[in-house]
């Protein structure tokens, strides 16, 4: 109840970005199991191109899509980043993903968004 108390007291731009983190974060997930992340990237940045930025800041989008992954089943990394870039449509934001072989030489991944550097 108290989520719905804090969505409506929310501007309207932010909350329909806070209804898109909702449904990009289980889309992204569900895409990357099913049909494998190149296949997610190419399919989402289509769909991101068609799709009207949000307009709010990188921070309040990051905030929005760490909340909305709060409320849904656990993602990853890879998934959240995916949403955030989405969610940032036009501003310039690039998707990074790291890999890296830790001490006992098994893979180490993760996946992060970049806007103005940060």
């Amino acid at each position: 109840m108290a989520d719905l108390l804090r969505l409506s007291r929310m501007p309207a731009r932010e909350r329909r970005a806070a209804f898109r983190a909702l449904w990009l974060l289980p889309v992204a997930a569900l895409m990357i199991r099913l049909v494998g992340l190149r296949s997610t990237w190419r399919r989402l940045g289509r769909l991101g191109r068609r799709l009207r930025p949000a307009e709010i800041s990188p921070r309040r989008a990051r905030n929005l899509i760490a909340g909305a992954a709060r409320r849904l089943p656990p993602t990853s990394c890879l998934e959240r980043s995916l949403a955030l870039w989405l969610l940032l449509g036009a501003q310039p934001a690039s998707l990074r993903i790291g890999v890296r072989r830790d001490a006992h030489a098994e893979l180490d991944a993760h996946a992060w968004v970049e806007h103005d550097g940060v």
